[in-house]
Parts: structure tokens; sequence; C-alpha cells
């Protein structure tokens, strides 16, 4: 938590404003807000997957193998179905961005076998993705 909420602060209040956060959030190992988001998005359709949530999420995303039955390139990858959306509210709810994120991670972290290791590989990626 003290990573998260109070080393980022101090890091924003050290640097000038001519200088950039990007290279001290670099050196902590720091997530970037964009990235925290994603990082949060990404650890719920974790869960959403491994049926780590409660039964209200049950049928929250469909699978591509939902969708259609024909064999696809990524029916075979846990690949999760993304629902149209035609307003930005729309494009940016759970709904629509999670599984978008989803599918674009890569298969190892994805296929990670606790929820431990998905988050250590996921942090990793995302640093090094930036």
């Amino acid at each position: 938590m003290y990573n998260t909420l109070v080393l980022p602060y101090y890091c924003n209040m050290i640097c000038t404003a001519t200088s950039k956060t990007v290279p001290l959030f670099n050196r902590f190992q720091l997530l970037k807000l964009k990235q925290m988001t994603h990082f949060q998005i990404l650890g719920f359709m974790y869960k959403f997957i491994h049926g780590l949530l409660s039964s209200g999420f049950k049928d929250y995303f469909c699978t591509q193998s939902d969708i259609h039955t024909y064999n696809t390139r990524t029916a075979s990858h846990s690949a999760l179905g993304i629902s149209f959306a035609r307003t930005n509210s729309r494009k940016k709810s759970l709904k629509i961005i999670g599984p978008y994120l989803w599918n674009d991670l890569p298969l190892h972290i994805r296929q990670s076998p606790f929820l431990a290791s998905f988050k250590y590989r996921l942090k990793h990626y995302l640093l090094q993705t930036n």
C-alpha cells in the first residue's frame, strides 16, 4: 500500500516543473495511473476466469466459444467476447475494456496458475510496455 499511494505522491512532489516523473516511476518500479487501472481491471478478469468472484458475476462476460461454434484462433486461448459499444462511455466500461485488455495479454500471463504469480507477471509486463 505504501508503494502504491505514498511513493507516487513523493515522486511527484520531488520533481520540479521541468523534470519528468517517468524516470522516478521506473526507478522505483511503480505503475502509473493508467497502468494501475489496467492492473486492477486485469486482476478482476483473472478472478472471473478462474471463478474467484461471487456468483453475481458468473454470466457477466462470455467466451469466444460461447458466441459461435466454429473453431477460431482465439477460441482455444480462453479469449473473451467483446460486446458492441456505440458510445465512448460504454467503451470505457468494465464489460468492454475488460475483455479487450484480457485478450491483449500474452498467453503465458493469462495462464498463470495462481493469482500471486499472475499479479507478479502482470506488473512486470506493464512496467516493460510503459
